[in-house]
């Protein structure tokens, strides 16, 4: 019989549970918060020459406005630094003035508002590990 009166009170709980989380939640997800799609580079040497790479996701896919946004993320272990840039054939989507530099190990370089329209946006990632300057080139789709 105790069991049958705990009934009510846990979904009285898990109710109110419901609706304060979900107002934590809209509050992480207001149109003036960014949320970030991470790009995540890692870029390694040998010797003065790119010996491996590895971009995640390849493809990014983003939606325009202020809403999402790149960031750059680069591991440490390889190049200290890389520069991102337009592709010479292609538009520069974002409010922010290009080459962005982002650094090894850091909280990566965010892309700024997505201002371009719907399409795919060529850009470079240009690393240096002493040889002179390695061009790798990702894309970027904004979606409806």
């Amino acid at each position: 019989m105790c069991s049958k009166r705990l009934l009510p009170a846990v979904m009285i709980i898990a109710i109110l549970a419901a609706v304060i989380g979900g107002d934590s939640a809209l509050s992480e997800t207001a149109p003036h918060a960014a949320q970030f799609q991470p790009v995540n580079i890692r870029i390694t040497c040998a010797g003065d020459d790119v010996d491996d790479v590895n971009i995640r996701p390849w493809v990014a896919h983003v939606s325009q406005g202020q809403s999402q946004q790149l960031r750059w993320q680069l591991a440490g272990g390889g190049v200290g630094s890389v520069s991102i840039q337009p592709k010479s054939n292609s538009a520069w989507p974002f409010a922010s003035t290009p080459p962005i530099a982002v650094t090894a190990g850091g909280p990566g370089t965010a892309s700024g508002a997505i201002t371009g329209g719907q399409g795919a946006y060529y850009y470079d990632i240009i690393a240096d590990c002493g040889s002179g300057p390695t061009v790798i080139d990702p894309r970027m789709d904004i979606d409806p």
